[in-house]
């Protein structure tokens, strides 16, 4: 049946609509061609109506003229053919030919005469070279024209025999039969001259297409798996020649193991189905055995006319391993999304429109949408900012600094936001703004109740302070006015018992002039605890004006006056040099002179007394003390030490008004810092102390 069918496409081929001269204007061989067989055609007719007009013009005068018409018809066609028209060329040939077989027909009988298989051929020409339509109408027309020859013979006027038996009219049929045939003929000839070339051509094409594309291409039997054809790809892929390639066994290019072994293969060209492409991932093997991966895709094609599997090989060796690592940044992302989740940070990513496109749980949680409904809005919308922020990233690309929002359920909070623009190339046009923001709502709230506190802290300490300068004020008015009113009495007493002892003292026994000498002591005693108690009150409430002290002179100061009020004993002072400080000079100098003072004194009963002052370290900060080798004292008492008027020894071994030492004391706790003493009974006494 394939025979016949290839058969009826080959007749049908005359009457293919147009195929001889439809689109001849993109091809000029064959336009030459068609141009060249109109022009023989025309010539040929012309030759056949000069020898047949004769004989014409004398058996009919009207038959002469349409063949002298026929002519002219044939010379416009090679005047057509000439200007190279070959389509209006081939339309003027076939119609004219029709009609004067037409008229030379009905003039020897109608369809009775064998001049009408001249009209049957000029119709055939007419679909081979103007196409199936100008077929169809011609057609047409003819039968027409033999539907009115057969009336007028049922109506008993048959037409005419002109020639009846003459032998030109059998010459006319057998020469338009040679004229009609040599252009179908030519034309069959040529078409396969030019199929022939086209298929060498295109075979040249097929072959320089394969070997030009990188990818390896194999053509495989269907049935064997065996390689038929390679290109040159394959071979530099593989490492082997084509002739070496096509010796191979089946899938001798494959890895070997399941799942990239020979059945594998064949299983896959199994699922093949026409037209339908299979792509499958492969590991292939080199000829050093080197395994690379590969990308197949196999087909099912004819390949000069035989069922073939096209399978098209790609390395993707290096696809592979940018996936590998896409897939280990993918993951090292996902940890990374994984760890920003966890942050209780709002971290927003929006893209160059500000449209938001991350959004964390940290967001979710502080603004209450969720990141569905957050993605794709933008920022404007739910997070506005203002055009001053906007400004300054877009002129510096970050801004930091606190704003409000509002939360979905409409309260407002207060962040600390962090805004990074984020360039392309790092100079170019915006690309994405990265927002990290935390909630500072409680904290602004604390702060606000702080600065409240400290306000209302500020104005009690101004209302304290004004309490304690009255306070201070009547505390100074009162110990005038008790110093005032209790000196007088004093005075009184002592010089009433000065009067007595110069009025009455001779005549007085001693007795008497020791009571009235004790009773001028204590009165005058009295007066001095006074005076040292009005000095203890003023310590606190004297100005403090710190500044760099040099401890070394001022304790040398001390020291030099100190041999020349004790000029008869023998005393050696130690002073350590470089002794420096940050504190009121005044109150420094007063607290030294009662510490060098006080360690004289407890030394009066060495023959070679010995002070010192020097610097130590205690606990990490810098410590002062004053040592001296006098009479000590018993630590169990150290307590009341620095208490006023509070006494470890008798008065008539250490005279003193036992005030020296809490003045030192409230003189350096004035300074931030703290005294202490160290002692041990008749070896001697050491006094620290620190400032600030």
């Amino acid at each position: 049946m394939t025979h016949y069918r290839q058969a009826a496409r080959k007749l049908l081929f005359l009457f293919r609509g147009g195929d001889c001269l439809n689109g001849i204007e993109e091809e000029s061989t064959a336009r030459g061609f068609h141009l060249m067989l109109v022009g023989v055609l025309c010539w040929i007719a012309l030759l056949m109506l000069a020898v047949a007009v004769p004989f014409f013009v004398a058996r009919r005068a009207g038959v002469g003229l349409a063949a002298t018409i026929l002519g002219a018809a044939m010379l416009g066609a090679l005047l057509l053919v000439r200007s190279r028209r070959v389509r209006p060329a081939a339309f003027l040939f076939i119609i004219s030919v029709w009609c004067f077989a037409e008229v030379t027909a009905a003039l020897n009988g109608g369809v009775r005469s064998v001049i009408y298989s001249l009209v049957v051929l000029t119709i055939v020409n007419a679909g081979w070279l103007l196409g199936r339509s100008s077929a169809i109408a011609l057609a047409a027309a003819t039968l027409l024209m033999a539907l009115g020859e057969a009336l007028l013979d049922y109506a008993g006027r048959p037409l005419p025999l002109y020639f009846p038996g003459h032998p030109m009219g059998l010459w006319m049929v057998l020469a338009g039969i040679l004229l009609f045939a040599v252009g179908p003929i030519l034309s069959i000839l040529h078409t396969l001259r030019l199929q022939v070339s086209a298929l060498g051509e295109s075979e040249e094409r097929y072959r320089t297409i394969m070997d030009a594309v990188n990818d390896a291409i194999f053509v495989d039997d269907i049935e064997t798996g065996r390689i038929l054809e390679v290109n040159q790809s394959a071979c530099e892929m593989f490492g082997f020649s084509a002739e070496e390639m096509r010796r191979l066994p089946a899938g001798a290019l494959a890895e070997g193991q399941p799942p990239y072994s020979p059945a594998e293969l064949k299983e896959h060209i199994g699922r093949l189905r026409p037209g339908v492409p299979l792509v499958v991932g492969w590991r292939s093997r080199c000829r050093d055995g080197r395994l690379f991966w590969s990308e197949a895709s196999l087909r099912r094609a004819r390949v000069r006319g035989e069922e073939r599997v096209v399978v098209v090989l790609r390395d993707i060796t290096e696809r592979k391993q940018a996936e590998v690592k896409l897939r280990e940044q993918r993951d090292e992302l996902r940890r990374q999304a994984a760890l920003i989740d966890l942050s209780h940070d709002a971290i927003i990513i929006a893209d160059a429109n500000r449209v938001i496109t991350a959004w964390n749980t940290g967001a979710e949680e502080m603004y209450g949408w969720k990141q569905a409904e957050a993605v794709g809005n933008t920022m404007q919308r739910l997070l506005p900012a203002s055009a001053a922020v906007d400004e300054i990233l877009n002129r510096g690309g970050r801004w930091d600094g606190e704003l409000e929002h509002l939360r979905r359920d409409g309260r407002r909070v207060v962040i600390d936001s962090r805004q990074i623009l984020v360039r392309e190339n790092g100079a170019g046009s915006p690309a994405a703004l990265l927002e990290i923001n935390r909630d500072i709502t409680d904290r602004r709230r604390a702060e606000d109740e702080l600065r409240q506190l400290n306000f209302d802290l500020e104005s009690r300490v101004r209302e304290r302070t004004a309490q304690l300068e009255a306070s201070n004020q009547e505390l100074d008015n009162f110990a005038s006015s008790i110093s005032h009113d209790l000196r007088a009495p004093l005075r009184g007493i002592d010089g009433w018992s000065l009067a007595l002892v110069e009025d009455v003292g001779p005549h007085l026994d001693e007795e008497a002039r020791h009571y009235l000498n004790r009773l001028r002591g204590e009165a005058q005693h009295m007066g001095r605890l006074i005076d040292d108690l009005l000095r203890l009150s003023r310590i606190t409430r004297a100005p403090f004006a710190p500044e760099p002290v040099d401890l070394t002179a001022m304790a040398r100061s001390i020291a030099d006056t100190l041999r020349e009020t004790h000029a008869g004993r023998q005393i050696e002072f130690a002073i350590q040099p470089g002794l420096t400080a940050n504190g009121d000079a005044p109150l420094l100098e007063l607290a030294l002179t009662n510490l060098l003072n006080n360690a004289v004194k407890f030394t009066g009963k060495q023959a070679q007394a010995k002070v010192e002052m020097g610097r130590t370290d205690h606990g990490g900060r810098c410590a002062f003390y004053v040592r001296d080798n006098g009479a000590g004292f018993n630590m169990a008492y150290a307590g009341s030490l620095f208490r006023p008027f509070q006494r470890l020894h008798n008065a008539s071994d250490f005279p003193g008004g036992g005030i020296g030492l809490a003045t030192v004391e409230r003189i350096v706790h004035r300074h931030g810092g703290r005294a202490w003493a160290d002692a041990q009974v008749g070896r001697g006494a050491t006094f620290y102390f620190t400032l600030g």
